[in-house]
């Protein structure tokens, strides 16, 4: 369930929380030089300590009535899948492209599928969206391919030259790499309909070959290319707003590092701490699969053996006790 509501931004009950507690509100630089996005990788000693603070920010939201921000309250849940070549030449670049899906979000709504291409080592980070895109006809040989049959065929080469403007290799070639599932609290910030930024509780996880994991994160993001036409006073408060909440983790948390950004490269270090050779079963699937059959069948076999031991022990049994009442009729 979503939870519009109307809020006015004001900064006051943060300041005087902290003040409360002895501490100095956040630094004026930051909130004059504009906030950086962050992100924080929880630990599980510092998840209930963080969804307690966040579940209370809507109160320091709503203390004051003095602009017009929305705040829209929810939960989301994503399913992202990310591709790359087999020499993970995306991944050593710190590019990424993902097929995202909004999977509560209705079937009509076009946000509901998109794809994104990244490119984190440009000095200003560039990201490209597509719209996603379901075609009934098999035309060409990309309309076959599981990423590209989603992109519209008229943009299709845009996306192929942005790719390769990195790599030679076809883009047919590109493969899933790996899959991650978010369950995600957010709150949204909105200006007159245009999204600006969000706060975000995210527990995400990582399919990793059949490796059960669960993983936290704390996400801080402005959404600066959208608060460009906010008033100065209004772009000084929003960014105050979240220098505060990072200055807050900063000193209540100082076990957790700010990262300036997490996406795929963040997300496969995480797979492979879990799994290192996950490279070579991304690019052998048959070699995982030959596991399974092993593994299946020698537990098979196992199940058989402890059964026809315990049948045996059994039927010797009855046997040993057959012998010995008829030892004592003679």
């Amino acid at each position: 369930m979503r939870l519009l509501l109307v809020v006015f931004i004001s900064f006051g009950v943060i300041n005087t929380v902290e003040a409360s507690q002895g501490k100095e509100p956040s630094h004026p630089s930051c909130e004059h030089d504009g906030f950086i996005n962050r992100y924080y990788l929880l630990d599980i000693e510092s998840v209930n300590s963080v969804l307690s603070f966040y579940k209370q920010l809507p109160a320091y939201i709503l203390n004051n009535n003095n602009t017009t921000f929305v705040l829209d309250l929810g939960q989301r849940t994503i399913k992202n899948l990310y591709f790359d070549f087999n020499d993970y030449s995306l991944l050593k670049n710190n590019q990424e492209l993902y097929l995202s899906n909004h999977i509560n979000l209705p079937n009509y709504r076009i946000e509901r599928e998109k794809i994104v291409f990244a490119d984190h080592a440009s000095t200003t980070r560039q990201q490209h969206v597509f719209e996603a895109k379901r075609y009934n006809k098999k035309v060409t040989a990309l309309d076959k391919h599981q990423l590209f049959s989603r992109v519209k065929r008229s943009e299709r080469q845009t996306l192929s030259d942005l790719i390769r403007l990195k790599n030679d290799t076809s883009v047919e070639q590109m493969v899933e790499t790996i899959e991650i599932n978010h369950d995600q609290q957010v709150m949204l910030f909105q200006h007159f309909g245009e999204s600006i930024g969000e706060v975000v509780f995210d527990i995400f996880s990582i399919s990793n070959f059949g490796i059960p994991n669960t993983h936290y994160l704390f996400k801080l993001e402005i959404f600066q290319k959208k608060i460009k036409d906010l008033k100065q006073q209004e772009r000084l408060q929003l960014n105050r707003f979240y220098c505060q909440i990072d200055d807050h983790i900063q000193k209540n948390l100082p076990n957790l590092t700010p990262i300036s950004n997490f996406g795929y490269q963040s997300y496969f270090q995480l797979a492979e701490q879990q799994l290192p050779n996950r490279k070579f079963l991304n690019n052998y699937p048959v070699v995982f699969k030959l596991g399974q059959v092993l593994v299946l069948t020698f537990i098979g076999f196992l199940v058989i053996y402890l059964l026809l031991g315990r049948y045996s022990k059994k039927d010797t049994y009855r046997k040993v006790n057959k012998a010995k009442d008829i030892n004592s009729e003679i």
